[in-house]
Order: structure tokens, then C-alpha cells, then sequence
């Protein structure tokens, strides 16, 4: 083989590996483009997906909604707030599952209205009987599913009191009284000269309200003999600072109690049971009802439901509340602020929230009790001067006050006739075990 030849042979193996190098970057560049488009086509639908999932979560939130709650003991704490908790939760007051069949009974027990009724004493159809509230139930089962889960009773955890005051404290000094949360004028009397003072009407003199509309279970300031007389002091500090500027309505030490649980609110009116009896409530409990059938007046509802408090109650032991703070709300309440710190308070609302035979809805997320009611002679706003004398005039007495306790060994179960006022039928019921 000449040179000639060998050098055409060595160009020729030479071309021959160009070609393959030349294929094999070829196929490389086409796996890497087949990857890329792999790659976004994944990428593509990861985000169709996530798009997907935030429309759920979106449409959920809205279907739940974040609703702003009205705990107070009407308006004397309201603030507004998103509860963040799902329909299920405990923090919501959801009764757990296991109560359901329990709470199902109940509300064949209880007759529900709005605004309530306005029946005089033994007239009317106060409750249904028996017999039609099973009827009833059969007929329209899953109705009536769906609407006790609606209507469960909504105890709040107590825990969270402390940021509430917190917030009416904050609101209050940012921005004064709030025009649409104060205390409705209509359940007052306003005297004119040569009268002097505010107080409060009885319900069977508002258009609209049953008589039996406001029924509750308290706690006295009796029990806290030193703590009321402390109060009392600091409310007419403040009535005096006000000089007038504000008409003001302040009950008696008898009267300064924490709200603990609603069978029936003013603005929630829940019939008491009349045409139903606790099966011998002391000894047996108050799950199972039988029809009383000896009488149908209210008083002897309000019996029947006096004992199952007394019944859910026995054993609870005593309930012991700390002074957190004295404030202004919004409101134009003066409040005593309690902090549930054993437990006790939670522990009370729970047991009559699985037990009691009927209740409202709404309940108290704060422990407090309402020292003053203050409401505006005119449309002018309080000056900013008075703002920051009031929140002073409370830190003071926050001050002196701040970690003293009182020791409930009752409640007291009350058939309100004035608002806010806890006067009408009262009964005191212990917390005691052999009681």
C-alpha cells in the first residue's frame, strides 16, 4: 500500500467516526429536547392541579365563612372577630358527636323563636307535646338532623377571654363608643326632670318579648363581697368623672353577677318545657323526658328546668375566677374581666350545654360582669381628652384589683324580668357534690 493509500484510508476511518460523533450529539440533542418538553408538560400540570386545589380551598373558605361573632352578654362585650375553626371544632362550641342522639332529644323538647312571643301566662300553644314532636321527628328526619346541627349550642373555650378584653380595650381607647353596639335603648327608661336616672323596663312591657324570654344561669358578686364593694367604688368614680355628659344606668350590688350560660336570650327566645318533665332528675338525670300531665303552665316549666340545671351541675365543685382588668368597651359597658383560671367556668358551661334540656344558641366566650351601662345623650362623640380619662380611670382600678379572686360555691338560676338587671324568679343552686 503506497502512502497515498494509507492517508486516504485514515481520512476515510476518520469521516466515518465524524458521522458517528455527529449521530450520537444528534440523538443527545433530541432526548434532551424530549426531556425538556417531558418536563414542562409535568410542570403544566402540577399547576393545573394547585390551580384546581386553590379553587376548593377558595370556594370552601368562602362556603364556611369567617364569621364575626356576637358572644356577649347582649353587647356588652362585642367585638368583632374571625373564629379561623372549622364547623367541627370544640373552639366553635360544636357539641361532639357522641352528643348528637342527646341533643336531637333535646330539641324535641324546646320550641325555638326569633325575637321570641309575646303569650300571656297560660295562654297560647307554649310547647308541643309529646306525641307530635316524635310525629314530627318521623316525618322529617333528615330535616330535622340538619337543623339541630345548625342550632347546636356555641360554648366558646374561655380561654380565649383575655384576648377579647384585650380587644374592646384597644377598640374602645382607638376609637370611643360605638354607636351600633351599645345597649338597646328600648328595654330603658330614660327619666326627664323632675325625675333623674336610667333603668331598665321589664320585658313584659317591650312589644315583642315574652315575659320568660331572658332565663340564665349566673354567678353572684355576693359570693365576692370585697371585690363588689371595690367596683362599685371604681363605677361611681367613673359616673362622677362623666359629670353628666352621659346617662348611665348602674345596678345594685345585689344585682352585679357573671353571666354562665343562657337557656333563653332576649333576642334568642327558647320556650321552656312545659308539656315535658325531668324523669325523676335528682337521682337518674335529665337524659330521659317523659310528658307531665298535671299541668301546662309555665311556672311549672320553669321547674322542670331549674332541676336539670341543678341535676347537670351537682358535683361540679366550686368555680374560682382571677380580676384580669377593669375597661370600657365599646359598648359603652363598664366590665369587670375575669380569667377563668382553674378551668371552672369552661367546666360549668360544658356540663349544662350536654345536660340542660334546652338552651340558646349564642353563649359568652368572656367571663365578666357589667358594672355600668353608658349611653349618649346626644350624636356627638365622645372628646378624646374623655377617652383617655376613662382608660386611666380603669388602669387604676385594674391595678388594685388585678389577681384577686373570688370563690363561687353556687350558681343561681334566674327567670329575668328586667334586662341586664337579673332580678324576677331566683334560685340558688350548689355546686356541691351531696347536694
Amino acid at each position: 500500500m503506497t502512502d497515498d493509500d494509507a492517508f486516504s484510508c485514515v481520512r476515510a476511518m476518520g469521516a466515518r467516526r465524524d458521522r458517528a460523533t455527529h449521530r450520537m450529539a444528534s440523538s443527545m440533542a433530541a432526548l434532551g429536547a424530549s426531556d425538556a418538553r417531558r418536563r414542562r408538560r409535568v410542570a403544566m400540570a402540577a399547576c393545573a392541579v394547585a390551580a384546581c386545589v386553590g379553587v376548593v380551598v377558595v370556594a370552601g373558605y368562602w362556603w364556611s365563612g369567617a364569621v364575626d361573632d356576637d358572644d356577649d352578654d347582649d353587647d356588652d362585650d362585642d367585638v368583632e372577630h374571625e373564629d379561623g375553626k372549622g364547623a367541627a371544632s370544640t373552639r366553635g362550641g360544636d357539641a361532639p358527636s357522641a352528643t348528637l342522639e342527646r341533643t336531637l332529644t333535646r330539641s324535641m323538647a324546646v320550641t325555638r323563636t326569633s325575637r321570641g312571643g309575646g303569650d300571656e301566662e297560660g295562654e297560647g300553644e307554649r310547647a308541643t307535646t309529646l306525641e307530635d314532636a316524635v310525629a314530627t321527628e318521623e316525618a322529617a328526619q333528615p330535616a330535622q338532623v340538619a337543623t339541630t346541627v345548625m342550632m347546636m349550642i356555641d360554648v366558646k373555650h374561655t380561654s380565649n377571654a383575655i384576648a377579647v378584653y384585650e380587644s374592646l380595650e384597644l377598640a374602645f381607647a382607638a376609637q370611643g363608643l360605638d354607636k351600633r353596639a351599645l345597649s338597646p335603648r328600648q328595654f330603658f327608661y330614660f327619666a326627664t326632670y323632675p325625675e333623674v336616672g336610667v333603668w331598665p323596663q321589664k320585658y313584659a312591657a317591650v312589644d315583642g318579648f315574652a315575659r320568660d324570654c331572658a332565663r340564665l344561669v349566673i354567678l353572684s358578686l355576693e359570693d365576692a363581697p370585697a371585690i363588689a364593694a371595690a367596683v362599685q367604688q371604681s363605677t361611681r368614680e367613673l359616673v362622677t368623672m362623666l359629670g353628666g355628659k352621659l346617662d348611665a344606668f348602674t345596678p345594685g350590688r345585689a344585682n352585679l353577677h357573671v353571666s354562665m350560660f343562657h337557656l333563653s336570650r332576649t333576642h334568642e327566645y327558647i320556650k321552656p318545657p312545659v308539656a315535658f318533665a325531668v324523669d325523676d332528675a335528682v337521682r337518674n338525670g335529665t337524659k330521659r323526658l317523659i310528658p307531665h300531665v298535671s299541668s301546662t303552665a309555665p311556672s311549672e316549666a320553669i321547674k322542670y328546668e331549674e332541676s336539670a340545671v341543678a341535676d347537670a351541675l351537682r358535683g361540679a365543685g366550686p368555680v374560682t375566677l382571677e380580676v384580669d382588668r377593669v375597661c370600657v368597651a365599646p359598648s359603652g359597658c363598664l366590665l369587670l374581666c375575669f380569667n377563668d383560671v382553674n378551668g371552672d367556668a369552661q367546666n360549668v358551661r360544658e356540663r349544662l350545654r350536654d345536660n340542660a334540656i334546652g338552651a340558646a344558641r349564642a353563649q359568652n366566650e368572656t367571663v365578666h360582669c357589667t358594672l355600668a351601662r353608658l349611653f349618649p345623650k346626644d350624636d356627638a362623640a365622645l372628646s378624646n381628652a374623655m377617652v383617655r380619662d376613662m382608660n386611666a380611670l380603669c388602669a387604676r382600678w385594674t391595678a388594685r384589683l388585678r389577681g384577686a379572686r373570688m370563690v363561687a360555691r353556687n350558681v343561681v338560676y334566674v327567670v329575668e324580668e328586667r334586662y341586664g338587671f337579673c332580678d324576677g324568679h331566683r334560685t340558688r343552686i350548689s355546686l356541691a357534690a351531696g347536694a
